[in-house]
């Protein structure tokens, strides 16, 4: 029996035990066709290629859901799905896709896929030492495998694909190439997903726990379908491990928390934080001088959870097919960071529950000293910031914030200390969260209140599934400045290859305004409207006509709409670019013929109609540039003692709006 028992298990789930033949009903292996952008060459395409992984079928039934890894299907063409023991490939559909945290979800409309299947629940979070099994498809054979192995570090990890850092289970069980997407069950309970491993390491697997694919479903849910993806603060910030830092502050011994270093202007946060300011709590939580919290299983429940028994996604709110979108969610977020010191490499044949934390504003613990009977959330309206959160999306200001998914948990639990961003990450678009502030010497009463968003980058860290925008003039190839193109230019190695500055671009730039990119000269296609300049590229371009570049689109209007008889082009390292403009536009046609370029951009033929959304002294530049402006007076021929007299005609507001045009 022993020598017959891998045959049977290998087409049925006769044999195995009620839980994992439960499992083998709900997982599928993966087919994927996928094809990705050139980032260097923007209007060509990479050859397609094939590639393989797992996914598995989640409760309830009814609602026909499949998760797997995002990097699985990432620039998908084709993807199909075959069951376990069964010979027929089912075309599947993607209907979102979360890069940040690598999960993706399909269905599959033909009706005959669904027959026999069954839908797995999802658990809890493990403990340390526990016992779980990796069920999937990996390099080495066609047929369905199963590895078992314990849980040995929970922690925050960063996530190879999305290049973010969030919660991650590390398991000793082998994970390999085709086992991405794939349950790791504990029981009959799914408690997380198979996604990466350590290439320098031996059996040293990461698993996406259950408080991230419940925060990917629930996004779902809040949303009709659309991912939006996980929040930050904004706030640079460094540790407070130095006694004399802290003395110098005047914080008492006992207080500990992280000091703001910098804000980004486009988040909320910059409106009521201000560097220097220390943030000691963070819900409630108390924040250590290392930037870490008390991390434990089951601290909180969310209220909307039953807290007996594993969470399922049952509890979730009802999902329909039919909110869904019909094509993959481009919405896709990144918060930047460095590169890890040690290679992670995707789990994917080919080459290369957890409740929310939707706490609008909790009150702090009547230990610290930023405990307040009101409501914080009552102070944040739509009137007070931009960014409020509409109301129906806040929990009751009372409800405990929540710290992981929750339920009956078995094994010993033990605490550990994570980065406190974990906290902000697990919040959703829109959240107020109440933040304890040490400043100027004393503790705001009350702490300050604050709306969370997800990451506003201005290099994207990644863009799967979006092709590069381009334009062309006389020549000249301008792109966005992205990572993807970056490793496209300079290979996997590009940190310590690409120019300084664009790496510093990458790690360091932030956003002045909303919708602001860095635009590069990717380029230069020899001609001879463009001679003498063939040999730049790869360079950022500073100001067209004398006018700071807000984005592409931005650089492509300038140009498009440029009066001539030349146009000026200031680049990064002092270089400057004169265009004749007659010469450039004439050449345009035979440039791109020349090069097999089905057109000069990836922008609309009436671009030079459009209205673009500038900030309000860029727009005012941007008119002056083209000549829109009515002609004014000279600064210097305005007689500014005149504003000081009351009799005068000029008035001082009229004096200081002509300030601004120069």
């Amino acid at each position: 029996m022993s020598q017959q028992q891998p045959a049977i298990s290998a087409f049925s789930p006769v044999g195995y035990g009620a839980d994992l033949g439960k499992a083998l009903k709900s997982v599928c292996k993966v087919f994927a066709t996928t094809a990705s952008p050139n980032y260097a060459t923007p209007w060509q395409m990479h050859a397609q290629s094939k590639s393989t992984a797992s996914g598995f079928v989640i409760a309830p039934i009814s609602q026909r859901r499949i998760l797997t890894n995002a990097h699985a299907v990432a620039n998908q063409v084709q993807v199909q799905l075959r069951k376990h023991g069964n010979a027929k490939k089912f075309t599947a559909k993607v209907l979102s896709v979360g890069h940040e945290c690598d999960i993706a979800m399909l269905t599959v409309e033909d009706e005959e896929f669904w027959t026999g299947v069954e839908a797995l629940d999802i658990g809890g979070l493990p403990g340390m030492q526990e016992s779980v099994s990796v069920v999937g498809y990996p390099t080495g054979g066609d047929n369905v495998c199963v590895t078992k192995g314990v849980v040995s570090r929970i922690d925050r990890q960063q996530y190879s694909h999305g290049r973010t850092s969030l919660l991650a289970l590390q398991i000793d069980a082998a994970i390999n190439s085709g086992n991405s997407g794939g349950p790791v069950i504990k029981g009959d309970k799914v408690i997380g997903i198979a996604f990466q491993c350590l290439t320098q390491g031996e059996n040293i697997g990461y698993v996406i726990p259950v408080p991230v694919i419940h925060h990917f479903l629930e996004d779902l849910a809040r949303h009709n379908g659309r991912y939006t993806g996980f929040c930050e603060l904004g706030a640079s910030w460094q540790t407070l491990e130095s006694v004399d830092h802290k003395l110098a502050l005047h914080m008492p011994p006992s207080l500990t928390g992280v000091f703001i270093t910098s804000l980004e202007p486009t988040y909320y946060a910059a409106q009521v934080l201000r560097p220097g300011d220390v943030i000691t709590h963070f819900n409630g939580h108390s924040i250590a001088d290392d930037g870490t919290f008390l991390f434990e299983h089951a601290q909180h429940v969310h209220p909307a959870l039953s807290n007996r028994g594993s969470l399922t996604t049952t509890m979730l709110p009802a999902l329909s097919l039919s909110a869904l979108p019909d094509s993959v969610d481009t919405l896709s977020k990144d918060a930047p960071s460095a590169p890890s010191d040690m290679a992670v490499s995707l789990t994917l044949d080919r080459p290369r529950a957890q409740p929310s934390l939707t706490a609008s504003a909790t009150s702090l613990a009547q230990s610290s000293p930023f405990s307040t009977n009101a409501s914080p959330a009552a102070a944040l309206t739509a009137k007070s910031h931009p960014f409020a959160a509409p109301a129906q999306q806040n929990m009751p200001a009372e409800v405990p914030a929540v710290v992981m998914g929750a339920g009956t948990l078995s094994g010993q639990q033990h605490p550990a200390r994570i980065d406190f961003r974990h906290l902000t990450s697990m919040h959703f678009d829109g959240d107020v969260c109440t933040l304890g502030i040490w400043r100027d010497g004393a503790a705001l009463p009350g702490g300050v209140q604050v709306c969370l968003t997800p990451p506003k980058q201005l290099v994207p860290v990644h863009s799967h599934d979006e092709k590069p925008h381009y334009f062309i003039f006389g020549g000249l190839v301008f792109t966005r400045l992205t990572n993807f193109y970056l490793r496209s230019t300079y290979g996997v190695d590009w940190t310590h290859k690409a120019p300084i500055k664009l790496c510093d671009r990458s790690f360091a730039g932030f956003l002045e305004h909303e919708g602001q990119e860095c635009v590069i000269l990717s380029k230069v296609l020899a001609w001879d409207c463009n001679a003498g300049y063939q040999d730049l590229g790869n360079v950022e371009v500073m100001t067209v006509a004398g006018v700071r570049v807000h984005s592409l689109e931005h650089l492509a209007h300038l140009l498009d709409n440029a009066p001539g008889p030349y146009v000026r082009l200031d680049l990064q390292w002092h270089k400057v670019v004169l265009l004749d403009v007659r010469k450039a536009r004439a050449a345009a046609a035979d440039i791109l013929a020349q090069n097999c370029i089905p057109g000069n951009g990836s922008y609309p033929k009436d671009l030079a109609k459009r209205a673009l959304n500038l900030p309000p002294h860029l727009a005012l530049a941007t008119d002056k540039a083209l000549g829109r402006l009515p002609a004014v007076a000279p600064l210097d021929e305005v007689p500014l003692l005149a504003a000081l007299k009351p009799s005068t005609s000029t008035s001082s507001a009229a004096v200081l709006s002509l300030t601004r045009l120069t």
